[in-house]
């Protein structure tokens, strides 16, 4: 203001304060002075105040600038960070959900939509009970009402969007996601785990039919001392011991197998890991001899060797076969003529004598033909009807009774012979 007034006639500051204020009033001289230099003090601090103002509002925008960056920054961070947490629900082999508070869908993974069969925007429209057969919507509620304690796993059967039906395995756990209680599970299709459990049921449960059952022995014993850990129904039977007497012990320790006999079977089972049709000479309980037709396998089970054996007593049929090699050696040595038909008149077997007899050189050039082919051109259809004749009345005879007939056969020879 005073420098205006100086201005305005004409004068400067200085000679405005001397010389146009009155010398008298020195007072009014220094105090407009001071004034002054009181003024200038009070702007220069004004101005530097402003500059730090400035220079501070500068800084507040530098840090703007860098609290912007910071945070477009981390909401890249997070969109980034949500992408890869997708790819990798939607990479999963499994089924990945995630149920809210009121056990509604709220985040589905790619996999557990193409297991139910519904879109990303269906799937978030189910509860639990929409699509679980296992349970009603009050059973749910009350087994899973309290969200953050849940923290298990079971099976169940869900049901897809076309009404077919799988079992599913499911883990089940609370959480908070932003203080809010919610239900994250992991789901997955066991259908064909199930199945094959059942398989292997049903097989179990048909081995173990035929193991008891079974018209011959079977055995499943240690490979490593040949104890017994399992016999069936045959194996008691044909050997004469019981279950309790068997099961625990060795076949040695129970005399059933010799040691030698032993030895000799375990070096080819573990020569080829397998035997067939070994002859064995085994012994009862009563010390009775037993011939059998053995066969064995070694398995493993649970880390452990074993013997499967399965054994068919062919003591009878031996003593039979010996006694038919006797009988066929006494009928090749006889002088006696003997002949073998069946119900049909057909020729079986014939012994040597009747060769000799017939002119023939081998049974084969009789077997399955009846006198009617044989004798042909060599006896008249009568002597041929006669012969089949007494062969139908000795069929038509009781059991133990015995026709004594003369008959004439004729030789390729020409001869005849009674």
């Amino acid at each position: 203001a005073l420098s205006a007034a100086a201005f305005s006639r004409g004068r400067s500051f200085l000679d405005f304060l001397f010389l146009d204020i009155p010398a008298h009033n020195i007072f009014n001289r220094v105090s407009v002075l001071a004034l002054c230099l009181l003024s200038g003090m009070y702007v220069a601090r004004i101005l530097q105040q402003q500059k730090k103002s400035e220079k501070a509002l500068e800084c507040s925008r530098e840090q703007a600038k860098a609290a912007d960056k910071a945070q477009s920054d981390v909401l890249q961070e997070l969109v980034a960070e949500t992408a890869r947490r997708k790819s990798l629900m939607d990479l999963s082999l499994d089924g990945i959900v995630v149920f809210n508070g009121e056990h509604r869908i709220i985040e589905a993974n790619t996999r557990f939509c193409e297991m139910l069969g519904y879109s990303e925007d269906e799937i978030l429209t189910l509860r639990i009970w929409d699509f679980d057969d296992s349970f009603t919507q009050q059973e749910v509620q009350e087994q899973f009402g309290d969200i953050q304690n849940i923290n298990t796993t079971f099976e169940t059967i869900h049901r897809r969007q076309d009404g077919s039906t799988y079992h599913a395995e499911v883990s089940a756990a609370g959480a908070l996601i932003e203080q809010e209680p919610v239900i994250i599970t992991i789901a997955r299709d066991v259908s064909e785990r199930i199945k094959t459990v059942e398989s292997i049921s049903q097989n179990e449960e048909k081995f173990s039919k035929l193991f008891k059952s079974a018209p011959v022995m079977i055995t499943l014993s240690s490979l490593k001392d040949g104890r017994y850990i399992d016999v069936n129904e045959r194996f008691l039977l044909d050997s004469g011991f019981t279950r309790d007497e068997v099961i625990g012990k060795t076949s040695t320790e129970l005399a059933w197998i010799s040691d030698q006999g032993r030895e000799r079977l375990i070096a080819s089972l573990q020569a080829t890991g397998s035997v067939r049709m070994m002859r064995l000479n085994l012994r009862k309980k009563d010390g009775t001899p037993l011939e059998c037709m053995y066969n064995g396998e070694i398995i493993e089970l649970g880390g452990s060797s074993y013997l499967l054996s399965i054994a068919q007593d062919i003591t009878r049929q031996v003593d039979m076969d010996e006694k038919l090699q006797r009988f066929n050696q006494l009928l090749e040595n006889t002088d006696y003529i003997v002949v073998f038909k069946d119900t049909g008149l057909r020729y079986l077997e014939v012994n040597k004598s009747y060769l000799q007899l017939t002119g023939r050189q081998t049974p084969q050039e009789l077997k399955g033909k009846t006198d009617a082919e044989l004798f042909r051109g060599l006896a008249t259809r009568e002597q041929i009807d006669e012969y089949m004749a007494n062969d139908r009345y000795a069929l038509a005879l009781p059991k133990g009774n015995a026709l004594s007939i003369e008959e004439y056969f004729p030789g390729e020879d020409g001869s005849t012979r009674t």
